[in-house]
């Protein structure tokens, strides 16, 4: 009697169908898109799909019967076939995709590439055949080096770069948005983007926000933001949008660039520029008003000393004391167009507050307001002692005359860093309207009654505050009061660092 093969010991329907589920998972495994592996007990190659030719770049015909070796990166060949062997004495059936850790692929070319492998055993003739399924993870890992890329390059961007959602809320801060406002990513994240941006531009948020739900990108704009501490910083602003794998906008990326220090050297220039055209302008009117009106003053004591009514004398005083009050504020006009002398001393600006202060204090008492002080010892700047004196009493003088119904004045200071000093005069009346702010420095311009300001005193106060090197603004709401704050350099510093 012949031997029969093992198909030949079956029926014929049993064999029919045996082989046409070899012939469907032959079909499976050539059509497979990951490449599948197949090696005997010594780790020979037992199957080789097309996806594994294209993926290693050997045809089938090639590597059946050769060691797995060959596909394998030389360094790692050692710690394979211990893994391999360890897998195969464990009598686990599967490892799934993933669970076998850092795994190198060696392409016919010589090119290495990362791969993800599964791994599975099975019993057959009372042997033991391992498959590997194979997925080449070049792409992924060229992603995610994109991505650790793009991280590092935000983690050390010198621009805060910060992430949000269409309903403005905060969802990353790279370490430059915590140096240029102040706060920790803990703090912001989730909070809305407007704790960033002052009380009067809220607005601005709403309208780049609509831009972007609009599928538009707002151009680059130069604008103002709020630091943690209060302090006002000027940035250039960008705000791009955020999309998904749809294409869908679901957030923007809000890049901000700190130009604070350029900002404050423009103005400084402009402000200079204006005090020097004001001098120009001035020193050509002072000789032509100045003769006449020595002239008047003249004629005015010889018709008092002439006149023998009392009544008709006070109305020559009168004259006399309105024409020195003319040329009063044309002298001061002139020391501010005119250089002055470098005079520095040590300031110590708390106690020279204190004597301004002082100097206010039956003023304020007759208009029922009350004086608070806030002070950090900030110690002394290095300045002229009577200018500054002079600046910080014209903002008091200002502030009590704001509260002329009652109210509170409040002087604080704080040190900004080791470069700088921080001087803040707010008082509690009616406040400025916006569209007059712009002219509070003008010369001759003044929210007073008639009679009862020159419109001289907040130019003063610049022109000071300008050539000891600082900054001056305002800040203020209709209702809601106003305050002036002042940054002077510390004693011998030339710079400041905020505004």
């Amino acid at each position: 009697m012949s031997q029969r093969a093992p198909h030949d010991r079956l029926g014929p329907e049993l064999e029919g169908r045996l082989r046409e589920s070899e012939a469907r998972l032959r079909g499976i495994v050539d059509s497979a898109m990951d490449a599948i592996v197949s090696v005997d007990e010594s780790q020979r190659i037992a199957l080789f799909n097309p996806a594994a030719e294209a993926m290693f770049g050997h045809r089938a015909k090639e590597v059946l019967g050769q060691p797995l070796d060959l596909l394998l990166p030389e360094r790692f060949r050692a710690a394979h076939r211990s893994h391999v062997g360890r897998f195969g004495e464990t009598g686990a059936t599967s490892r799934r995709m993933g669970k076998l850790g850092q795994v190198w692929g060696l392409r016919a070319s010589g090119e290495e590439f990362p791969l993800e492998a599964s791994i599975s055993q099975v019993q057959r003739d009372g042997s033991r055949l391992l498959t590997v399924i194979l997925r080449d993870a070049s792409e992924r890992e060229r992603a995610t080096e994109t991505a650790r890329l793009l991280a590092r390059m935000v983690e050390s961007s010198e621009d805060a770069i910060v992430g949000k959602d269409l309903e403005g809320r905060i969802l990353s801060w790279n370490p430059a948005a915590e140096r240029i406002y102040g706060y920790r990513a803990e703090e912001v994240l989730g909070r809305s983007i407007s704790a960033l941006v002052p009380p009067e531009q809220r607005e601005e948020v709403a309208l780049h926000l609509a831009t972007l739900r609009g599928g538009s990108s707002p151009e680059p704009f130069e604008t103002t933001r709020l630091r943690k501490d209060g302090q006002r910083i000027r940035v250039v602003l960008r705000v791009s949008p955020i999309r998904d794998a749809t294409g869908a906008i679901i957030g923007a990326s809000c890049t901000a660039r700190d130009v604070t220090a350029r900002w404050r050297m423009e103005r400084r220039l402009r402000e200079a520029e204006e005090l020097a055209s004001m001098g120009t302008l001035v020193a050509g009117l002072a000789h032509d008003i100045g003769t006449p009106l020595n002239v008047v003053l003249g004629y005015a004591d010889l018709l008092e000393r002439s006149l023998r009514e009392e009544q008709n004398r006070e109305r020559a005083r009168t004259i006399r004391e309105q024409v020195k009050r003319v040329a009063k504020l044309i002298q001061t006009l002139l020391n501010l167009a005119r250089p002055h002398p470098a005079v520095r001393a040590p300031v110590a600006i708390e106690a020279l507050l204190d004597e301004s202060l002082g100097f206010l204090r039956e003023t304020l008492r007759r208009r029922d307001v009350t004086s608070e002080r806030d002070y950090a010892g900030v110690g002394q700047v290095q300045g002229d002692p009577e200018r500054l004196e002079r600046a910080f009493l014209n903002l008091l003088l200002n502030a009590a005359d704001a509260m002329r119904g009652g109210g509170t004045l409040r002087v604080s200071t704080r040190c900004l860093g080791e470069d700088a000093v921080e001087v803040r005069v707010r008082d509690t009346g009616d406040g400025i309207p916006a569209e007059l702010q712009e002219r509070i420095f003008e010369p001759f311009y003044t929210t007073k009654p008639p009679g009862q300001g020159s419109g001289l005193g907040l130019l003063v106060t610049r022109s000071a505050v300008v050539d000891h090197g600082g900054s001056i603004e305002l800040d203020s709401e209709v209702g809601k009061g106003a305050e002036f704050r002042v940054v002077l350099p510390r004693e011998g510093r030339a710079e400041t660092p905020q505004p």
